[in-house]
């Protein structure tokens, strides 16, 4: 308390929100850091403390009849009677 000693604060175990869940906290002298955020997901802060989803389904048609969004990805799902084929992509007749 009298300023002669100094102690790192560990703000990864610390400080609950210090990166967001998606990445890994890195305990620095008198700092921290986070790892980026994984594929499919957008660092909207630009330093891993805020991962959003990509909603990969609200651009381009990804998928020939139903694009489904996922957690850091998305699905194709075919039409009643249809099935997606081998390659997870297009739908071919059941």
């Amino acid at each position: 308390g009298d300023g002669t000693q100094c102690v790192d604060i560990n703000e990864c175990r610390d400080l609950a929100d210090a990166c967001d869940a998606l990445t890994d906290c890195t305990n620095t002298d008198g700092s921290y850091l986070c790892s980026p955020c994984p594929a499919g997901f957008d660092d909207i802060n630009g330093d891993g403390t805020s991962c959003v989803d990509i909603n990969e389904c609200s651009g381009e048609n990804l998928c020939p009849h139903q694009c489904i969004n996922t957690d850091g990805s998305y699905t194709c799902e075919c039409q009643d009677g249809y099935r997606l084929g081998a390659d997870g992509y297009t739908c071919v007749g059941e």
